[in-house]
């Protein structure tokens, strides 16, 4: 995971913390405390006039393009170490 994804996701987590205090929750509960603030994040969509649908589609959309990005960038530098030490090698001989 990126630097700046794990910053967002202990923004997440302070969030999510809030949430479950907020409810009067004793902490926070995976995965039951994720769906609570999600099904309100709903809710709070549905009140602003934008489908509960379209949310959960577009997020996980945007989910797995990020999962993506984080598998090609590993691969990058894997490439590129992998190019190094065949640099390395022949020139070793």
């Amino acid at each position: 995971m990126k630097n700046g994804r794990l910053k967002v996701a202990a923004t997440a987590l302070a969030a999510l913390e809030l949430h479950a205090e907020h409810c009067g929750e004793s902490g926070v509960v995976y995965p039951e405390s994720i769906v609570d603030l999600v099904t309100d994040l709903l809710h709070l969509a549905r009140l602003n006039d934008v489908e509960p649908d379209y949310i959960t589609t577009a997020a996980q959309m945007k989910f797995w393009a990020e999962v993506q990005e984080e598998i090609d960038a590993n691969r990058q530098v894997a490439e590129e170490e992998l190019a190094r030490i065949r640099e390395r090698e022949c020139t070793r001989y």
